[in-house]
């Protein structure tokens, strides 16, 4: 595929491989406030991203912006993890090829399986802050163009799950078996809906978050679709999962700041974090 031989993807990619012996085939992709994720994993190496060749600078708070090599384990078994503690977004640099690096880089290294997750606006009027939202569908309202980063003749059919009608497209169907069982057995409430990439960075007005509702939106933000979409193309095993980090403008009578979203993915991070940890040790 042209588009993953860029030759800035290849210079990231092969400085990496400089730094790490050996790279691991599941990511975590940490968004707002899941930083602490870090905490689960024995760490092994880390790489400031400001250290990797041509990677987009990452500037919002919350956002640590590191690579860690590092290991889950249980009683049983150990597994390599590889943790994205940050990401870039399309607002800040005003470029679609920000937000994709990432997984460009990812598929580039040889990572097969991506969990992606987000701080998400709640739409959903049935949705309350600190819960959690596994993405089954999503809704692209930005002004980016994602097929236009691609090169459909060198695409094989069955990896462009977006246009295949398939009810759980964005869901690799065993991950998300394998998040719902664990969710079950952890007591873990776990619910399931579409979200909608906006491109930021100014909050959704009450107007918008009433439109989005009678789109079939249950929660937004303004990260995720990039990666899920590029790595379903990449033929990778991607899941996402939303961190209901506040009610969207409108459905609550607060006034909705970052310290909020940062507070609220706190109450639910132990959680988040049991889920993923469980879901990697099971699927691996």
């Amino acid at each position: 595929m042209s588009f993953n031989t860029d030759q800035q993807i290849i210079e990231a990619s092969n400085s990496v491989r400089n730094m790490w012996q050996s790279i691991p085939s599941t990511a975590v992709i940490l968004g707002s406030g899941l930083g602490s994720f870090e905490k689960e994993i024995i760490v092994n190496s880390r790489i400031s991203t400001s250290e990797i060749p041509h990677h987009p600078a990452i500037a919002v708070q919350s956002h640590a912006g590191t690579l860690i090599h590092g290991s889950l384990e249980n009683r049983d078994k150990k597994v390599d993890v590889l943790l994205v503690s940050g990401r870039a977004h399309f607002y800040e640099h005003g470029s679609i090829t920000a937000p994709t690096f990432q997984i460009r880089l990812l598929q580039s290294l040889g990572v097969r399986t991506v969990f992606i997750s987000n701080a998400a606006g709640g739409v959903n009027t049935n949705f309350r802050p600190g819960m959690l939202m596994l993405i089954t569908d999503y809704l692209d309202l930005t002004t980016n163009r994602l097929t236009e980063l691609i090169d459909l003749d060198e695409v094989k059919p069955e990896h462009i799950r977006a246009y295949s009608h398939h009810p759980k497209y964005v869901v690799h169907p065993n991950l998300r078996k394998v998040i719902l069982d664990q969710a079950a057995k952890l007591g873990i409430p776990l619910a399931e809906g579409t979200y909608c990439w906006l491109n930021g960075p100014s909050y959704e007005t009450a107007a918008e978050i009433r439109m989005l509702g009678k789109m079939g939106a249950d929660a937004v933000g303004m990260s995720t679709v990039p990666e899920l979409y590029l790595g379903s193309v990449f033929g990778m095993e991607v899941v996402g999962i939303s961190v209901i980090s506040n009610l969207g403008t409108g459905l609550s009578d607060s006034k909705l700041t970052h310290s909020e979203v940062m507070d609220n993915a706190k109450t639910i991070e132990k959680e988040f974090a049991s889920l993923i940890k469980n879901s990697i040790l099971a699927v691996s």
